[in-house]
């Protein structure tokens, strides 16, 4: 039984892999995807298991790019986007493993899981891994669309990033929408960089 479910945990790394290549070459809705494939591999509901629960592997640690030093008592915070970076005043991408040492840390699973990642809307809304997944994979387009979506992650989805961009010659502010993409991008590094998960299909 857990080598059909180590192979099921394979794939997902697999369509993780792929989808991180397709999402890197500028399809950015590749994080649809990308939230389903981690939905599978991390989630239990009272009507499905997760793979890591199948495996009986939730004890493992998983890949951290946070940081160490965090404080969730702030009005406004990106602390997976601390890792993304302007590119030549156009745009913004996930910084993947280009951050600081100080950044990366191995922590368990249901730490990693939870923990807060952004703070926006003076600290009014408060998302971890696990709600930026499963408003994407169950509300927005991954596996199920919702005709209403939770507030404080429709604000997300309007964007906060305003970045200067050229147009025509002139330079404006662009607002970023669906900065989320970037943040799921950057969730999908941590895992394929994960020791512990990795450990589980060799």
């Amino acid at each position: 039984m857990s080598k059909r479910f180590t192979e099921h945990l394979k794939n997902q790394l697999r369509f993780i892999n792929l989808s991180c290549k397709s999402f890197d070459k500028g399809f950015l809705e590749e994080s649809l995807r990308l939230s389903v494939c981690i939905r599978v591999i991390f989630h239990n509901t009272r009507n499905s298991t997760s793979i890591l629960k199948h495996l009986d592997k939730e004890n493992i640690n998983v890949l951290s790019s946070c940081g160490e030093n965090r404080n969730e008592d702030v009005q406004n915070a990106t602390f997976l986007e601390s890792l993304i970076m302007f590119e030549g005043g156009k745009g913004l991408r996930p910084m993947l493993n280009d951050g600081p040492a100080w950044c990366y840390e191995e922590i368990y699973f249901s730490e990693w899981w939870n923990q807060i990642v952004l703070i926006t809307n003076e600290g009014q809304d408060k998302f971890s891994r696990k709600s930026l997944i499963l408003n994407l994979a169950n509300k927005d387009g991954g596996a199920h669309v919702d005709e209403n979506l939770d507030l404080d992650y429709e604000r997300l989805k309007d964007g906060y990033w305003i970045y200067p961009n050229e147009v025509d010659g002139e330079e404006i502010d662009t607002k970023f929408e669906d900065p989320h993409y970037l943040h799921v991008r950057q969730i999908a590094w941590e895992i394929l960089n994960s020791k512990d998960l990795l450990s589980l299909i060799e």
